[in-house]
């Protein structure tokens, strides 16, 4: 997918493209599965660049080693932040072991925060698209429903007509559900953003025409603790991936 210009005025929610990406599908050429707590499946990382990132692009994201191999192996450069220096050491050379050593460059992990004018000088206008993870109820690196946080690290960091995609679902806070893709919509426009296009993205396999998850051992002792805690319990079905529009005039 092109990366397209911003419309010249917001789209209306009926006329927001729909999408559906089966991403946890088995793939004889990677027969081992996703780390448990990994922040991205991989069949998830690789068809966010597929689809919004074009050779050469600057992606701007979070610490997670599935983005970066992916963006990489298919020529694109990406850009990593994390304020946890571990993770950012972990991440790196996790990076240097799955990558050929031609595609190393093109894959870099920073320490630091999107809001750190130090972290992003370089970054200033640059990047074609930022990706940001909520899949657990917390913020990962570039990921928060403040507006002002929205305008002060996406706005920084992206290009005139650049990308902004979310990722994120559902989650319980205090026994109550919390709608983060309406939180984030609402957060994206106040900061100026444009929303694009909304991805149903199932995180378990489809077999036979249905769902099939397969929880994993960590899943189920995480499961039978909450159930004795006496919580209300989500099984991760599928994320949101929200794609917005950053405005074309740089001041906008």
């Amino acid at each position: 997918m092109a990366l397209a210009p911003t419309p010249p005025t917001s789209l209306a929610r009926s006329d927001v493209p729909l999408a559906l990406w089966p991403c946890a599908q088995p793939d004889a050429q990677a027969p081992m599965p996703d780390a448990p707590r990994a922040l991205l499946p991989a069949q998830l990382a690789a068809r966010i660049i597929a689809e919004y990132t074009e050779p050469g692009a600057l992606l701007v994201g979070p610490a997670c080693p599935a983005l970066l191999h992916h963006a990489a192996r298919v020529g694109r450069r990406m850009v990593a932040l994390t304020p946890d220096p571990a993770s950012a050491r972990q991440t790196s050379a996790t990076l240097d072991l799955t990558l050929p050593a031609e595609r190393r460059s093109l894959a870099q992990v920073r320490s630091g925060s999107h809001t750190d004018p130090k972290t992003i000088a370089d970054l200033a206008g640059q990047a074609h698209a930022l990706v940001t993870v909520n899949l657990d109820g917390r913020a990962h690196p570039a990921s928060t429903l403040d507006p002002a946080s929205f305008a002060a690290g996406a706005g920084t960091m992206l290009r005139p007509g650049g990308l902004l995609i979310t990722i994120s679902r559902n989650h319980q806070q205090t026994g109550r559900l919390v709608d983060m893709a309406a939180s984030t919509i609402r957060a994206a426009e106040r900061a100026g953003f444009a929303y694009l296009q909304h991805v149903v993205a199932l995180l378990v396999p489809v077999q036979a025409g249905q769902l099939r998850p397969n929880a994993t051992a960590w899943q189920r002792r995480t499961t039978r603790a909450r159930l004795a805690r006496g919580e209300r319990v989500q099984l991760l079905i599928h994320a949101d991936v929200l794609v917005f529009t950053a405005p074309e005039a740089a001041d906008a």
